[in-house]
């Protein structure tokens, strides 16, 4: 049996990119305006684009609206995106 381990660092750091290249790029918004429209604090966006926190997907959903995009946008959606180490779960308990 497999025990399949997601690095979450890495999920984080894609997701905080995502909205960064979508606010700053396609937009054109600074932090503010995005918690703005989102209906989030600004510390939010500032965490998230930091890789810091751990957003709900409410909160990923809000950001998704206000940037006009789907949340899988944001969201990593290849296996190469981020890191899998997957080891049997004998060598776990190790």
């Amino acid at each position: 049996m497999y025990k399949i381990i997601v690095k979450i660092e890495e999920v984080k750091k894609y997701i905080g990119k995502q909205v960064k290249y979508y606010r700053e790029i396609v937009k054109g918004w600074n932090q503010q305006k995005l918690a703005e429209k989102a209906n989030v604090g600004l510390n939010v966006i500032r965490q998230i684009e930091q890789y810091k926190g751990n957003p709900t997907l409410e909160t990923l959903y809000k950001i998704s609206q206000a940037l006009e995009i789907d949340i899988t946008d944001i969201l990593p959606q290849k296996s190469g995106v981020i890191t899998i180490d997957i080891k049997k779960l004998e060598d776990l308990k190790k």
